[in-house]
């Protein structure tokens, strides 16, 4: 018979002729028909080896979890509803986002449906019982403990791992979310939410195929690292120290801060002769590190006690700052945290949504104050620019960085007086006119007291106000041939070549006025210079004219290969000039002095060849307005902009070139200069050969 219609394709029919009736075969010879027949066969054979189920892959019910796919997405749903938390090291699955202790997305989880909860029910994955508190005086401990106690009523909060019975170190700590080092394959753990306990399966831990934990490995301890910023905690420290310290402040110097560098640095035998920042720096690593072996403990959260003092009553539109430990402000932000990263919830009804302050127990006191007792000093150390210089220094910043704490920009001093420091020709006087003109409410001078600033400055007898002390240079090679040119003050070097000028000692003889004087140890000479530091000690010349002779003598012995002692004349004006250098620079660390500026007169000419030496600028820019922006960063001093600087019509403040420069010297005289000046010296304010 025939069962086909001819071929379309091909164009020709199937020939039946040659075969027999018994060996008859069925030719398919169209592509479709073969894969129906083909996809009908296959679908027969899972129907018979599914004993007639057909069911989707996902709806299988929650027990064959332990014969089907351990990832297959509705295993790690339970039918009843609920979230079920899996752990398998790196996804977290769950039916109910909401409720998992992992979902940050939408923040703190504020309301709940059970307010009166105990926090042990939310506490699924650590198992965490006890809460710890640490930290020392002046940080908030005892304030913390009483608060935290009251948001977790069912947790055992105290202020000391004595009262906890787990000192003995673990020598493994079992962590709920943990890493399997065992075995190249990962295994997953399902949390039952309701009684938290592990469900097995047969990807259960291999070490533990039960699913259930040891409870002698069973984290169960929450320690809070509560400090205070190393600034105030210092300064709190020593106004209120801790009790058998051993320091008794002066009230007085309490006070004022005066010796705060002396507490600082005092060992104390109550802390096992540590200072107090080498006892804070073992406090912080104990805290965040050795805590951490002690047996049982799971978590360790560090605060900023600055962070509790945040109010916290708009937390909603919250944006903290960016090296803040907590993303919430005030204690709310601590509890962020604890639900974070053990999962327990504090207790609805403790009051800390109260918005106001006066009724909320949860806001802390501000910094240095306990009630109505107010430490303000810590207010003035802030300011104080030597104390924070000290500490940015002195303190273990490795350690402090464990709890968020970095160092402090160097605060801007306050200036009473600006006094000018410079030698002659090197534009001082002139430098002391514009300055003035700038900084109009400031007394600017030139020099302290009433000895002017071209000479030796001796250490003030007497406190000094807020002083900011500028002292300009100039060039070796141009000074010392302004001197030759026109040696002011130095009368009998008058008329030299530089040959005779550069070699020649630095003196003249005795007035007759000084060989008079009889009681030269306590005879007052010029500008309150003694008998054994100027030559003459006393004249009748006026001491403001140029001619006015006034040689200085050693104020140190030498060393040097010329030799000399204290009151000898110098054996040149380079060793005059080196000297000179030294006494100036040494201003910076006297008392009083809140700032200290070294520049070169050169930096304040605007020339055309400026930009040539910009990388070697003692001043931001060049030109008095880079003396000017200095002087507003290191100090609160801001010039007056309307005196005429900023766009100088008539070049009030533009500077004049001192000297030639060393290229249009004599090369004889400048090869001389690089061999005879002490460019030890020079390089101090800016200066190289």
């Amino acid at each position: 018979f025939k069962c086909c219609a001819p071929n379309e394709n091909y164009g020709y029919p199937i020939d039946y002729s040659q075969q027999s009736s018994a060996t008859t075969t069925w030719h398919v010879h169209s592509g479709w028909k073969k894969l129906l027949a083909i996809s009908s066969f296959f679908l027969l054979l899972a129907w018979v080896f599914s004993d007639g189920k057909l069911v989707k892959h996902h709806d299988s019910p929650f027990p064959s979890y332990i014969y089907g796919d351990p990832l297959a997405r509705d295993n790690f749903k339970e039918n009843m509803g609920g979230g079920r938390i899996v752990d398998d090291e790196d996804d977290y699955y769950t039916s109910n986002p909401l409720e998992s202790v992992f979902d940050d997305d939408n923040g703190f989880q504020f309301s709940n449906t059970d307010l009166r909860t105990p926090a042990q029910k939310y506490n699924k994955l650590v198992g965490i019982d006890s809460i710890v508190v640490l930290g020392s005086r002046h940080t908030g401990k005892e304030w913390l403990v009483n608060r935290l106690k009251k948001l977790y009523p069912d947790m055992n909060v105290v202020g000391d791992f004595s009262k906890i019975n787990s000192e003995a170190p673990s020598p493994k700590r079992i962590r709920a979310l943990r890493q399997n080092h065992d075995g190249g394959h990962r295994f997953a753990r399902v949390i039952d939410p309701t009684s938290g306990k592990f469900l097995p399966d047969r990807y259960a831990d291999p070490v533990n195929p039960a699913g259930q934990r040891k409870k002698t490995d069973l984290g169960h301890i929450l320690v809070v690292a509560v400090f205070l910023n190393p600034y105030d905690w210092i300064e709190l420290l020593r106004v209120d120290p801790m009790p058998n310290l051993g320091h008794a402040p002066n009230p007085e110097a309490s006070q004022e801060g005066a010796d705060w560098e002396e507490f600082i640095e005092l060992k104390f035998p109550v802390i096992n002769n540590r200072t107090v920042l080498e006892f804070r720096e073992k406090k912080i690593r104990d805290a965040m590190i050795e805590s951490l072996e002690r047996k049982g403990v799971e978590v360790v959260i560090p605060i900023q006690y600055e962070e509790l003092v945040e109010p916290y009553s708009n937390y909603d539109n919250y944006i903290g700052p960016s090296d803040a430990s907590a993303a919430l402000p005030g204690i709310i932000g601590l509890m962020d945290r604890i639900q974070a990263q053990t999962g327990l919830h504090p207790d609805e009804s403790a009051g800390w949504k109260e918005p106001s302050r006066r009724s909320n127990p949860f806001w802390a006191d501000p910094i240095g104050c306990s009630g109505h007792v107010c430490f303000m000093s810590i207010n003035k150390m802030r300011e104080d620019a030597a104390f924070v210089k000290y500490m940015n220094k002195n303190v273990d910043w490795k350690a402090e960085r464990l709890i968020g704490y970095h160092k402090r920009s160097i605060p801007k001093p306050a200036v009473d007086q600006i006094v000018i420091l410079g030698e002659r020709h090197t534009g001082a006087e002139w430098l002391v006119d514009r300055v003035s003109r700038c900084f109009p409410t400031t007394q600017v001078k030139y020099g302290l007291f009433d000895r002017p600033g071209k000479w030796f400055q001796s250490q003030p007898d007497k406190e000094i106000p807020k002083t900011l002390i500028v002292s300009v240079f100039l060039n070796p090679y141009d000074w010392v041939e302004l001197m030759r040119q026109h040696p002011i003050n130095a009368p009998a070097h008058k008329g030299m070549e530089w040959s005779e000028f550069v070699t020649s000692p630095w003196e003249r003889k005795r007035s007759n006025l000084d060989n008079q004087i009889l009681d030269t140890a306590n005879v007052l000479c010029s500008f309150g210079f003694s008998f054994e530091e100027i030559v003459p000690c006393k004249t009748n010349r006026d001491p403001h004219v140029d001619s006015f002779p006034l040689y200085e003598l050693r104020l140190t012995n030498s060393s040097g290969p010329t030799g000399g002692a204290v009151g000898d004349p110098y054996s040149s004006l380079l060793e005059l000039r080196a000297d000179k250098i030294r006494n100036f620079l040494s201003f910076a660390e006297f008392e009083g002095v809140v700032e200290f500026i070294s520049m070169r007169y050169e930096d304040l000419v605007m020339d055309d060849d400026y930009a040539i030496y910009a990388s070697d600028l003692t001043l931001p820019f060049p030109g008095i307005s880079g003396l000017f922006e200095k002087i507003r960063d290191t100090t609160s001093l801001v010039p007056d902009v309307d005196a005429g600087w900023i766009n100088d019509v008539n070049g009030t403040f533009k500077a004049e070139a001192l000297g030639v420069g060393a290229t249009k010297l004599d090369p004889y005289y400048v090869q001389w200069m690089e061999e005879h000046v002490d460019w030890n010296v020079e390089t101090l304010v800016g200066y190289n050969p």
